[in-house]
């Protein structure tokens, strides 16, 4: 039973938000709103209340009402699954627009889609979300799937995030799933119960780098990343403190330096943010940084007179290097060769993506613990760890 109106707000306001949260939760997966009486009976109002409540959305812009039809979620009027006739497209929706940015890990992630959905016969389009707007490839039923790359930002500049992001993410991806055609999110940590979801194995990779770290007697790591806001960093984060526990690895907050923007908007300041960190007191003997690219935290490690690996061990997240459908770019120009690296199975996650996306449009069922798929990353061999030079305190010198 529905829980009954209890705020000191007017009855209409309440009735509004509430049925605000259920269409932005995807409840009416048709598009269309309860009858004004059966929304009378079950919130126990009366029909002024429902009326100055729908009011209240329209004017929003959120729902529309349709004399002698009924009231809808604006733009999803008559959109149902089933009359809808296939059409063999598959929407691409971006989280942040930046797929545009040619070589970057969006870019590649969507023409890997793309490269795999024209493989089974179906076209895909692009289409940048920015401004709370569903595309109109979706509103009029032109798309049998939707992919989802990244966060969606909720209208932020590119490279910024909400502080509720992980909570306005969902609610796009929500809107998304009431058009009733299934929706898959990449590299997405979405929550939503109705999406699939494509991520990279960030516990699986982190436990590999930590291990590796620890062979060459490294206890004293220091940890970059990119704005916790996007639910990606802040499972990277999440999957640094855990594996630390796990494997002994005592985790000085003192060195862990997050960026408040994503590097490519603010370079100088992620520079300082590294800066900061390794002048805060006895520097880190090694640094996994996970914010995409190293290059602010060369520069800071060269700005603090260290050398890497003689002083400083460097492990860095870097796009993986796949030949293959979708995988005609170079690699990050931004990763030197001689860094040891975190490959991100790019093109695998794209790919991945567009086979679960068609293979429910075509009707395939997966339970509910299938609904998530991790890709491997993998670990580069590279020349920038070294034995530790200093151990922590108490623990001597290791020649």
């Amino acid at each position: 039973m529905t829980e009954p109106l209890l705020s000191r707000k007017p009855l209409y306001v309440q009735l509004a938000e509430r049925l605000r949260g259920r269409i932005r939760s995807g409840e009416f997966a048709d598009g269309r709103l309860p009858s004004y009486r059966s929304i009378m009976k079950e919130m126990g109002v009366a029909l002024v209340t429902v009326r100055r409540a729908l009011d209240t959305l329209e004017a929003e812009g959120l729902i529309e009402r349709i004399q002698g039809s009924g009231t809808y979620i604006r733009g999803q009027r008559g959109q149902s699954s089933r009359r809808r006739k296939r059409t063999r497209m598959i929407c691409y929706v971006s989280g942040t627009g930046t797929e545009a940015s040619v070589g970057n890990f969006f870019s590649r992630m969507m023409r890997a889609a793309q490269a795999e959905a024209e493989k089974a016969g179906y076209s895909q389009v692009f289409a940048a979300s920015r401004d709370d707007g569903i595309p109109l490839a979706i509103e009029r039923g032109q798309a049998d799937g939707i992919l989802l790359g990244g966060t969606y930002d909720g209208g932020y500049p590119v490279g910024e995030f909400p502080p509720n992001a992980a909570e306005v993410n969902d609610q796009f991806v929500a809107r998304l799933a009431a058009y009733g055609v299934p929706v898959v999110a990449l590299s997405n940590h979405t929550a939503h119960a109705s999406a699939h979801r494509v991520f990279a194995d960030y516990p699986g990779i982190m436990r590999k780098a930590l291990g590796l770290l620890a062979s060459f007697g490294h206890k004293h790591i220091g940890f970059v990343s990119g704005p916790t806001v996007w639910p990606g960093f802040g499972k990277r984060l999440r999957a640094f403190r855990e594996i630390s526990a796990e494997m002994g690895i005592p985790v000085d907050e003192r060195l862990i330096a997050e960026y408040q923007r994503l590097v490519f908007m603010d370079p100088k300041g992620a520079e300082l943010t590294v800066g900061e960190m390794l002048s805060s007191g006895e520097p880190p003997t090694a640094m996994l940084v996970t914010s995409g690219s190293p290059s602010p935290a060369l520069a800071a490690v060269e700005g603090q007179g260290l050398r890497i690996p003689d002083d400083i061990s460097l492990i860095s997240f870097s796009d993986h290097k796949v030949t293959g459908p979708g995988a005609e770019l170079p690699a990050d120009p931004e990763v030197p060769e001689f860094l040891t690296a975190l490959e991100m199975p790019t093109a695998r996650i794209g790919a991945l993506g567009a086979r679960r996306v068609i293979d429910l449009i075509e009707g395939k069922s997966f339970g509910e613990d299938e609904r998530t798929i991790t890709a491997q990353l993998s670990l580069r061999d590279g020349e920038s760890v070294a034995r530790a030079r200093r151990h922590q305190e108490g623990e001597g010198h290791v020649p």
